[in-house]
């Protein structure tokens, strides 16, 4: 789903933009930096891990993480 947030609602609050299940295999990557958002991603089932602000985080069933979208950070899906 995506969100249409009126242009106060842009300007002034933080609003969400996308919700909805993203199902990935391996190999898969996500590399983002210099985006205005942040991001919450919830790790229902697999494995995986996240490069975030000069660490490195596993990630299985059940992980959930919140990041700043203008700090570089590299997530992969991991075979299983």
């Amino acid at each position: 789903m995506i969100a249409r947030p009126s242009d106060f609602a842009r300007s002034a609050l933080y609003y969400v933009q996308k919700v909805g299940h993203f199902y990935t295999q391996a190999p898969y990557f996500t590399e983002r930096e210099g985006i205005v958002s942040f991001l919450v991603i919830y790790t229902a089932s697999g494995s995986g891990s996240l490069s975030y602000a000069d660490k490195t985080y596993k990630l299985t069933g059940g992980y959930v993480f919140f990041i700043d979208c203008m700090t570089y950070h590299i997530s992969t899906t991991q075979r299983t």
